[in-house]
């Protein structure tokens, strides 16, 4: 951000110095002999940065919620806090509750046969319950870096639980808190630079969008 300041103080500055520069020279003087070497230019107007320093905050408008679609059982999760995502993607699979059932009732059987036709009926049922499960596929919105997880593999959910968090690190911009003083000072469309304490990190650039 800068301010265009006229540097015709700056010469009128050094034209006080000029005045300082020489000395009086008493009446039998020929000549006065300069003590510095003083070179004079016309004025110009030219630009200075001002910078305004303050603090603020990160924040993302794109931040979603994944959902399981279906009520049942958390079979797997693909994804830990910190991964990058592409969308589409599978971050986790839930197995449907009426399928959780029928397996976990077919196991059951084969558990407690005590025959060999028992064994073998309660194995077949349980082979058809497996091929005919419903499992639904939970799959990234959009690309991005998940932020949080929020369930567990064996977990039992509801429809509409959640399971992680996404977000889309390009939607991300700098709440900056610009003391009402300095409001003045910050136009739309200036450059800025956000530095991260604690980061070993150069300075992000940016745009000055909305005030």
């Amino acid at each position: 951000m800068t301010k265009r300041i006229p540097t015709l103080l700056v010469s009128i500055f050094l034209a006080g110095i000029v005045g300082g520069c020489t000395s009086k020279r008493d009446a039998g003087d020929a000549e006065i002999t300069p003590r510095a070497d003083v070179r004079t230019a016309a004025a110009e107007l030219g630009n200075i940065n001002d910078m305004v320093n303050t603090t603020g905050s990160f924040t993302v408008l794109r931040d979603e919620r994944v959902k399981s679609t279906i009520a049942g059982k958390v079979e797997k999760v693909f994804v830990l806090v910190g991964d990058f995502v592409q969308k589409g993607q599978v971050l986790a699979t839930v197995l449907s509750q009426e399928s959780y059932a029928s397996i976990t009732g077919a196991m059951q059987l084969v558990g407690e046969a005590t025959s060999p036709s028992e064994k073998e009926q309660a194995e077949e049922a349980l082979q058809l319950a497996r091929s005919t499960a419903v499992m639904a596929k939970i799959k990234a919105p959009f690309s991005g870096a998940i932020t949080n997880r929020f369930i567990t593999e064996g977990q039992l959910v509801d429809q509409g639980t959640d399971l992680v968090e996404i977000i889309d690190p390009k939607s991300e911009y700098f709440i900056a808190y610009v003391p009402v003083g300095y409001i003045s000072s910050v136009k739309p469309g200036e450059q800025a630079f956000v530095s991260i304490p604690g980061m070993n990190l150069p300075p992000l650039n940016g745009t000055v969008r909305t005030i």
